[in-house]
């Protein structure tokens, strides 16, 4: 590789050799004083629209099928703005779309709509300020597979009557899941934070935080499985089925945060719910105004523990549960301070351990509100939970949760109490990601617990197999996916020192070539297990991951993102081959 080699020539190279498929598509551009939406709406299916940092106007926006958007100087970087005019992102029976990254405001209705589509996925964005009567994310209609992942959304708009919209809406929508988000109301802007409705379907609420959600006129919880729609929505009397609110951080939502709203077979277990519930309680239970009895129905409520701010007392349930009618099985919770308890047969009353500062705003972020729940080692909330699997309840009708908010694994050893799980830090295991947030540049990770030296047993392992597939892309003549993953290791002489020094010099800025083989075993399961933790987030932030561990230019990670995730089964393939255990 000649070392006067520039960055425009190395991307094209390196997505040539990895990304063929993607190619053929082709990449589109935008940067300040493009129109957004002509660009987007003229992209062909399959094409990747990297976006610049800046301020774009544009409504209407109708991507194809495929076509991936994202914030390409990183998070909230490329704003989107609606003018108050229309729904911002149009998405209507399409499939495979990504948007990542961007933010998302000031529409004149919706901010977002996804109408009869399958396999999309909103990640890392920011959404709000949604128009009258719109919602800041909706949801609708036939939808399967929708993800909103690691989302920052606030402010929905003022309904044409009264009260206010959703934060995010689900109507008739199956294997959907909203998790790893930040998500709020400022001030007394909203009722319900979202729901699961229309005869929804094995969809998941998770990893998330929510907090100040004001309940409306009507004082409805911040999260329900299931709400009022059509009866050409409905599952007969059901507005939501198969469906759970799990793993999640409740605060200082007055008319509780979770509910059980015209649904069967649907599940409220393991999350932590701070100062919740004083008007009426931290879970509500409500017909939805169906006529048809039962419409609530095989309701499970465990392992969730319920907090007191000092001075606020609230109840862990609210009075209406004597309508459910015996259908309503709870057990296993925790409540502290003036919390009235649920009535479990195995009931707790735990004082968590936690030195809780004053109530978190959103200006706190994802990551500082939920490292302050935290347990610390002697929380007497540890090993305390039910498992997945035992002689009380059924098994929940979606995979186990993997980890809690702070991507820690779950279980570490037995389950503990509440939406969060201890890990030993003397313990060399990586963290899984399942609820592992994907940050913002302005939010930091909460401080981890020292990593033990590993084992040298599995060091070896790693760094084999890492070796293995290095020599298999440079013999696959892959030369540039080699160099921007390992950056330089001389597994193969064709990688010569005088190439390796070239490109770090001339493609990363750094004045030292780098090598894996150079690094100690602590240094390398450092790296790997940092690689382990951000599967979750894709194979893109993992090996940029790798080059930031490793003191590399910030240039390379969002040119090695930008040009990985432009082909999601190159990036899979990527991810397997390195073969790191995490999920």
């Amino acid at each position: 590789m000649p070392q006067t080699l520039k960055k425009t020539s190395f991307l094209a190279l390196l997505l040539a050799s990895l990304l063929p498929a993607a190619a053929s598509a082709g990449v589109a551009w935008v940067k300040p004083g493009d129109n957004f939406r002509s660009i987007v709406n003229g992209a062909s299916p399959g094409t990747v629209v990297n976006v610049r940092a800046g301020t774009y106007s544009a409504h209407t926006v109708i991507p194809k099928n495929n076509v991936v958007i994202r914030s390409f100087d990183g998070p909230h970087k490329a704003v989107i703005d609606g003018g108050g005019s229309g729904e911002i992102l149009y998405l209507s029976e399409v499939s495979g779309v990504l948007v990542d990254g961007l933010e998302i405001r000031h529409s004149g209705s919706n901010a977002v709509k996804i109408f009869k589509c399958s396999n999309v996925t909103l990640r890392n964005c920011k959404v709000h300020d949604a128009g009258r009567g719109g919602d800041c994310i909706k949801v609708t209609t036939r939808c399967a597979n929708v993800v909103i992942d690691g989302c920052e959304v606030f402010d929905p708009g003022h309904r044409s009557d009264k009260g206010w919209q959703e934060n995010i809406d689900f109507i008739d929508s199956d294997d959907c899941s909203v998790r790893n988000c930040l998500l709020y109301h400022v001030g007394s802007r909203g009722d319900m934070i979202g729901y699961f409705k229309g005869g929804s379907s094995r969809c998941a609420f998770e990893y998330n935080v929510v907090l100040n959600a004001a309940g409306g006129e009507w004082g409805n919880v911040a999260w329900a499985l299931g709400q009022s729609t059509g009866a050409q929505y409905r599952d007969g009397p059901y507005e939501c089925s198969d469906s759970a609110i799990r793993g999640n951080l409740f605060i200082n939502c007055p008319f509780g945060g979770a509910g059980f709203y015209g649904c069967r077979n649907c599940f409220i277990y393991n999350n932590t719910f701070y100062n919740c519930g004083s008007r009426v309680g931290c879970v509500q239970f409500n017909r939805t105004g169906i006529a048809a009895r039962p419409c609530l129905d095989a309701l499970y409520l465990f392992n969730n523990v319920f907090i007191a701010a000092a001075d606020s007392p609230c109840r862990a349930l609210a009075e209406s549960i004597v309508n459910v009618d015996g259908r309503f099985l709870h057990d296993h919770n925790s409540t502290w301070g003036a919390v009235t308890p649920p009535g479990d047969a195995h009931p707790f009353r735990l004082d968590p351990g936690l030195a809780l500062p004053a109530l978190p705003g959103p200006g706190d972020g994802f990551m500082k509100i939920a490292s302050a729940f935290m347990l610390p080692a002697a929380s007497p909330l540890r090993d305390k939970a039910l498992p997945p699997e035992n002689p009380i309840f059924p098994k929940p009708p979606l995979p186990d949760l993997a980890s809690d908010p702070l991507g820690n694994r779950r279980p570490s050893g037995a389950w503990d109490l509440g939406a969060f799980e201890y890990n030993d830090p003397a313990s060399a295991e990586a963290p899984s990601a399942g609820g592992r947030k994907i940050l913002s540049p302005s939010e930091t990770a909460p401080p981890k617990p020292r990593m033990a030296d590993p084992d040298p047993q599995i060091a070896s392992s790693l760094r084999t197999q890492l070796a293995a597939w290095i020599v298999a892309a440079a013999a696959a003549g892959r030369r540039e996916q080699v160099y921007v993953t390992f950056l330089g290791s001389r597994q193969r002489a064709t990688l010569t020192a005088a190439d390796n020094a070239g490109f770090s010099a001339e493609i990363l800025g750094v004045s030292q070539p780098f090598s894996w083989n150079s690094l100690s075993d602590k240094n390398f399961y450092r790296i790997a297990s940092a690689c382990a933790d951000t599967r979750s987030a894709g194979a893109h932030l993992t090996l940029a991951r790798f080059c930031v561990a490793a003191g590399l230019a910030a240039e390379a990670e969002s040119e090695i993102a930008s040009a990985l995730e432009i082909d999601p089964a190159s990036a899979a393939r990527a991810e397997a081959a390195l073969a790191l255990s995490g999920e």
